[in-house]
Formats: C-alpha cells, sequence, structure tokens
C-alpha cells in the first residue's frame, strides 16, 4: 500500500513474463517512467486499486504494454508503442481511465474484455491493427468488454472498432 514508483528505467528482461509484475496492492503510482523490450508483457497489473499511472513509455514488448485484471486504475499522458499484442489489455471486472495518451503500432491498441469497463479521452490510436476492441472471452463474467470513448483521434489503423454481440464500444 502507498507504493510510488518514479523515474525508473527497465529495459530488456529476458528470463521472467513479465517486466513489472504488481499484485493485490492499494495505492500505488507510477510515474515519469521507461519500460523497453520486454520478453512479454511490460506491466502486469493484478487484483490492485486506486493505481495511478502518469508519464510513462512502454516500448516494444513481446506481449502486452500493460495488462489489468481485476483492478482500478487511471493512466495520463503515456505512451504505448510496438507491442506484439495488446497497448493496453483490460479484463476480468478492471475499471479504467484514460486520458491524453498516445496508443501506436500494436496488434490492438485497447482491448476490454470479461465485464472491464475502460473510459478514454483526449487521446491518439495510430497505426495499429484494431484500434479499439471488445469482447467476451470468459463466460464466468456474464458479459464483455464495455469501451467509452470522447476526443479521440483514430490514424490509420487497419481497423477502428471491433465487438461481439456481448459488448459495447461508444462514443
Amino acid at each position: 500500500e502507498k507504493i510510488k514508483l518514479n523515474k525508473i528505467n527497465l529495459n530488456k528482461n529476458y528470463i521472467y513474463d513479465d517486466m513489472l509484475h504488481i499484485v493485490y496492492t492499494k495505492n500505488i503510482k507510477i510515474y515519469n517512467s521507461k519500460f523497453s523490450n520486454t520478453y512479454a508483457d511490460a506491466i502486469d497489473i493484478d487484483s490492485s486499486s486506486k493505481v495511478n499511472i502518469s508519464n510513462i513509455s512502454v516500448k516494444n514488448a513481446k506481449n502486452d504494454c500493460i495488462d489489468f485484471m481485476q483492478t482500478n486504475a487511471s493512466i495520463t499522458n503515456s505512451y504505448f508503442n510496438n507491442c506484439l499484442d495488446k497497448g493496453i489489455s483490460v479484463g476480468e471486472r478492471s475499471s479504467i481511465e484514460i486520458t491524453n495518451t498516445k496508443i501506436t503500432n500494436n496488434l490492438v491498441g485497447i482491448e476490454s474484455k470479461d465485464d472491464s469497463l475502460v473510459n478514454i479521452k483526449n487521446s491518439i490510436l495510430k497505426d495499429n491493427e484494431t484500434a479499439l476492441n471488445a469482447y467476451q472471452k470468459n463466460w464466468r463474467y456474464g458479459t464483455g468488454g464495455n469501451i467509452n470513448y470522447s476526443k479521440i483521434k483514430f490514424i490509420n489503423n487497419l481497423k477502428d472498432i471491433d465487438l461481439d454481440e456481448n459488448s459495447n464500444i461508444r462514443k
């Protein structure tokens, strides 16, 4: 509880899946930091609340730039680039607020699944295969993902929006 990670620079992990794995925390702040060239997920946050992420850069993850499970968090003024799976993955009843963030060159820019909610505004989704994706992966959560967006710039994505019948993406 009450952890602050400021001005950290993590680069080139090769042994473990996640470069930074946070679990069962409350009131954590990650800011002014860089994560690059990761073996799998750059940042994985599970079962946590009041997570505040600002002014971070994540580049070149072989899986997700950042992955949330059962977490409430906010992301502001950040950059997620060139992750081979998702820029931001939100699942298992997570609730994430994203503001003033740039998400570029990922397989999926933002994905919401399994009764999760993403609110994103004043951000850019550029050069992703799919910018916003929502679906139901696990039947135990009863519904798919939800994404609300406003003041978003969709630039040169192969597909801006994709969702299944159990999910919602709303402007």
